[in-house]
């Protein structure tokens, strides 16, 4: 029997080859909770190549990766996922948390569209894949279970609204029985606790951030294991949350001191050094952010996405974190 698994990264991909998983394996190595996610045309068909552009597009800008390496990397993913007719089975392997919630939202969305059920199957843990060791990663396989037709017509929808040009919609289906995928409202909530805040305009993560460097949690490698301990679910990687404190150092109104440059992969070990051991501190303006009486998204420019909603400048959609609900642009 021929199999295909399909699984969040490179380190469960790994631990699962080492375990013995005779198997092709893809990971879906996407942050999709970051950069835009939009429409596209063939969208309603289940497209991927169009998507896969924009997406590698970001990260090689994002993340400073070489950009043809980006491509080459999504053209092969995307052509293996084309041909999934060549495989019996194929098993998805992914966590409760957001970043593994949509991807799952994009890979059971293409199934749906492709019309493919039989043979496909879902492990859904509770617990962190990456952190397994080869011996212990094959304890999930108990949770093996076929995929639904319900769970696919609910991905596709929940994806289509993540892609729409506001939030709107993703943020009505909250209220809506999203049982059929068990972590994906947790996810989803977490994904809006990223949206700048009714009041100060940070998102949960900056707020937290802000609020463990006026603790003293100051060196950005000691505050990215404080951020996780924060987390119910982490979903965060550390390249991700240095482009959330970047965007509080290096702006209008910095709110917070002691990065000198921004985070490159291609840092001397020097720069890194320094980078991952700054002695970083709250400004005037941070303080005034973190005690109410000022407003990062007002004083401050903002540029991020929401799936296919871009946040900025005129557009700032907000999240009541209080009231879990969103707030439209004024």
């Amino acid at each position: 029997m021929t199999e295909l698994i399909i699984t969040n990264g490179d380190s469960v991909a790994g631990t699962l080859c080492a375990a013995g998983f005779e198997a092709d394996i893809v990971p879906w190595r996407d942050v999709l909770q970051e950069g835009p996610v939009p429409e596209t045309p063939g969208a309603e068909d289940g497209e991927l190549e169009s998507l896969s552009a924009i997406r590698a597009t970001f990260l090689a800008d994002a993340f400073h990766q070489p950009r043809q390496e980006v491509v080459d990397a999504f053209e092969l993913r995307d052509r293996t996922l084309r041909g999934h007719g060549a495989y019996d089975r194929i098993t998805l392997w992914f966590e409760h948390d957001l970043y593994d919630q949509l991807q799952l939202l994009q890979i059971l969305a293409f199934f749906h569209h492709e019309q493919r059920s039989g043979g496909l199957l879902l492990i859904q843990a509770d617990d962190y894949l990456g952190w397994q060791s080869p011996d212990q990663i094959g304890r999930f396989e108990v949770l093996k279970a076929p995929v639904s037709i319900e769970q696919m017509s609910l991905a596709a929808d929940l994806f289509a609204a993540f892609r729409k040009p506001t939030p709107i919609d993703l943020a009505a289906r909250l209220a809506s029985d999203l049982t059929p995928l068990p972590y994906m409202q947790q996810a989803l909530r977490r994904l809006f606790e990223e949206l700048p805040s009714a009041t100060g305009g940070l998102s949960r993560t900056q707020h937290q951030a802000l609020l463990l460097i006026e603790r003293g949690e100051q060196p950005p490698k000691q505050l990215f294991g404080a951020m996780h301990a924060a987390e119910d679910a982490v979903f965060m990687g550390d390249l991700s949350f240095w482009r959330c404190l970047e965007e509080l150092a290096f702006n209008t109104c910095p709110l917070i001191s002691g990065l000198t440059e921004r985070f490159h992969s291609f840092m001397t070990d020097q720069a890194r050094r320094r980078y991952l051991d700054a002695d970083m501190a709250l400004t005037d303006a941070g303080h005034a952010v973190l005690s109410g009486q000022s407003d990062h998204a007002e004083i401050n420019n903002i540029d991020r996405w929401l799936g296919g909603t871009h946040v900025t400048k005129g557009a700032i959609w907000r999240w009541d974190r209080d009231a879990e609900a969103l707030i439209a642009p004024a």
